[in-house]
């Protein structure tokens, strides 16, 4: 039967990886690719028997990519450090671990947001899975600067069962994280050649809110689901926003 490898990569995750660890109940092997913590995360890990290697961050695909490349088995279930397995993904993948043979390539893996203390059963974060439990001899990461992702050389398969995914502990965090990732996104569309477009500055903040709240069903997670709604057309805005300030400043 193969083996199973949960990669994590980690930076600075000590409120939260511990949970993360705790949850794992179906890997032969948890590999923890610490790029630099300060605050604990390498002891917390360590005292969870996670095996645990240090390597400069240099972007999530190649940091990913190192970690799949290390673990000790073929099939690799990358976890971020703040998405928890639930009881039923454990079972899910333990089955099909017990299989002889497993044709697939890769599978998608349901995630379900929680944000402001709420589970989210709508919403594009969770009703969009990810692809995260792969065979390593048939899929790789695609090269990007933000939401990176696996392309598989396979058939792929979904799981039924969610990991919860504590994105953001309140919403200083989230402005920290979003002006991170907006400019990991700025830069991407300067890579590619984009030009920046008033027009698309102007109307993609309503149109995300818009997308999220109504056509995403958000507007029936309540409070939360209004406020990641409004924050979703934010982010688009300030991805923008940073791309066009670059552009003029001739960078």
């Amino acid at each position: 039967m193969p083996k199973l490898s949960v990669t994590i990569i980690a930076q600075n995750e000590a409120g939260r990886i511990g949970e993360v660890l705790d949850a794992i109940r179906c890997a032969d092997e948890v590999l923890v690719v610490d790029g630099g913590s300060t605050d604990g995360t390498l002891e917390i890990c360590r005292g969870r028997g996670a095996r645990v290697l240090e390597r400069r961050f240099d972007g999530f695909a190649a940091q990913k990519r190192f970690a799949a490349a290390q673990a000790s088995n073929d099939w690799i279930l990358n976890l971020d450090a703040d998405e928890v397995m639930t009881p039923e993904l454990n079972e899910e993948v333990r089955a099909l671990m017990s299989r002889d043979e497993i044709a697939e390539a890769a599978f998608w893996v349901p995630m379900r947001l929680v944000f402001m203390s709420r589970v989210f059963r709508h919403g594009s974060e969770s009703r969009t899975p990810k692809l995260r439990f792969f065979d390593r001899r048939r899929a790789d990461y695609a090269d990007k600067e933000v939401h990176e992702h696996i392309v598989a050389r396979g058939p792929v398969g979904r799981l039924a069962s969610h990991a919860l995914h504590h994105s953001y502990r309140d919403l200083s965090h989230w402005v920290e994280k979003m002006n991170r990732y907006t400019s990991l996104g700025a830069l991407s569309l300067a890579r590619r050649g984009a030009r920046p477009s008033v027009a698309r500055l102007v109307v993609t903040g309503p149109f995300h809110f818009f997308q999220e709240w109504i056509l995403q069903g958000n507007v029936l997670e309540g409070v939360p689901g209004f406020c990641w709604s409004v924050l979703a057309g934010v982010a688009r805005v300030l991805k923008y926003m940073k791309h066009l300030e670059a552009e003029r400043a001739g960078r």
